[in-house]
């Protein structure tokens, strides 16, 4: 409703859910690298994404 309407509100709770999303994909990222199992961890981003699951 707030993007919608035009609101700036809505701009910047994008901004933040897009930079928390981000980060966190980071640090899953790095950790999965530090791990080890990266490769696994790319294989299932990537299943999910293209299922449309968070």
């Amino acid at each position: 409703h707030l993007l919608k309407s035009g609101e700036m509100l809505g701009c910047r709770l994008m901004v933040m859910h897009n930079l928390y999303f981000y980060n966190n994909l980071m640090k899953q990222i790095r950790d999965a690298i530090e791990e080890g199992r990266f490769k696994e961890f790319k294989k299932g981003l990537l299943e999910s994404m293209e299922k449309g699951e968070d």
